[in-house]
């Protein structure tokens, strides 16, 4: 359950101060009495209190009273084994680039903290959370199948992007993938391709909430049966190779005239198999993050993804909701069809 937050006005009327000098008190400023500092600090342990991160990180008093930048910092926790496998992950490197932009505007910092094998687990990256006053976590996209980790969320503001299968039950900002099928399908239905499969990792549907083979079935739902394809799933952990051999097995057997994928290398692994494209069979691209002339697919924006999380956070700390929601709001941003050379029309 999400807890009030105790405010720094709370604290004063405990204690029997002005707020002011509550605020001094909890600084060390020498202009407020020892005594007073040390009950004002009491005061506010027992109640509860922490500092207000928003206006932390905009402004604090120096010395002079002048305003100075302080910034609030805000762990982007993934699961990703390390850090070169991260930059060449073309969508975490997007959503990153988009969430420090925000952050920026706000006055706060991301920072990137890796779980996994040699990497953080639940203990050193509590030890560290709370060795650098760090209360605000985005649940980056973690990969089922690998290492999680396990809080005491009642003292985190928490926003995940996709991570359905793993806990917290929290607020998530993720692309819209049951639309982005979606709208794909009927685009390529639209060019004339009648049996249209979906190709999609088993991780990423259970990342996502299986949003991937939703969107594809309600589609295929108004189809006729012979026009039906099964989705095709790539096991947990399967190398490009594999995933490459199955996914040319499955097209000749289901005789599909286009394969739906978020795999950047459907292409060239169909062409490697003999297939060619558009001719045997048409590719299209859900997950494209730049323009291609010579591929069809759905435009996404994880660089938005990326702000909205941290203006997400930036509401939560402004409402002073940590913890576990009793509702947890989900946000899904659509993509934009592009055509391209790999699917062209048929009609």
């Amino acid at each position: 359950m999400i807890h009030p937050q105790i405010t720094i006005k709370d604290v004063a009327q405990a204690a029997r101060v002005h707020y002011s000098t509550v605020s001094l008190a909890l600084r060390g400023s020498t202009a407020i009495a020892k005594a007073t500092r040390v009950r004002v600090r009491l005061i506010a342990e027992r109640l509860g209190y922490t500092p207000n991160l928003v206006f932390s990180a905009l402004s604090r008093y120096g010395p002079r009273k002048e305003i100075r930048p302080q910034r609030t910092l805000i762990a982007y926790l993934t699961n990703c084994p390390d850090e070169p496998t991260l930059k060449r992950h073309v969508y975490h490197r997007h959503i990153i680039a988009g969430a420090r932009r925000q952050a920026k505007l706000l006055g706060y910092a991301v920072k990137v903290l890796l779980v996994g094998e040699n990497q953080h687990d639940s203990t050193t990256l509590a030890t560290y959370l709370n060795r650098n006053n760090v209360k605000c976590l985005i649940m980056a996209a973690f990969e089922p199948g690998f290492s999680t980790v396990n809080l005491n969320w009642e003292d985190y503001y928490v926003v995940k992007i996709d991570s359905q299968h793993i806990t917290p039950l929290a607020n998530s900002i993720s692309l819209d993938q049951l639309e982005i099928v979606r709208l794909a399908h009927q685009k390529i239905a639209a060019l004339g391709y009648r049996r249209v499969g979906l190709a999609v990792g088993r991780a990423e549907e259970e990342g996502t909430g299986h949003r991937y083979t939703m969107g594809c079935f309600i589609e295929q739902a108004a189809l006729p049966e012979a026009d039906r394809v099964p989705p095709l799933l790539f096991p947990h952990n399967s190398t490009a190779e594999v995933m490459g051999r199955l996914l040319a097995a499955w097209v000749r057997k289901q005789r599909v005239d286009a394969v739906l994928s978020p795999w950047p290398a459907a292409r060239q692994h169909l062409v490697a198999s003999g297939l060619k494209v558009p001719d045997s069979v048409a590719v299209v691209q859900l997950s494209l993050t730049k323009p291609d002339r010579d591929l069809a697919g759905v435009q996404l924006a994880p660089g938005l993804l990326g702000a909205k999380v941290v203006s997400q956070m930036a509401t939560l700390l402004y409402t002073g909701q940590r913890g576990v929601p009793a509702f947890a709001s989900h946000t899904h941003i659509p993509g934009t069809w592009q055509d391209g050379a790999s699917a062209p029309s048929k009609i």
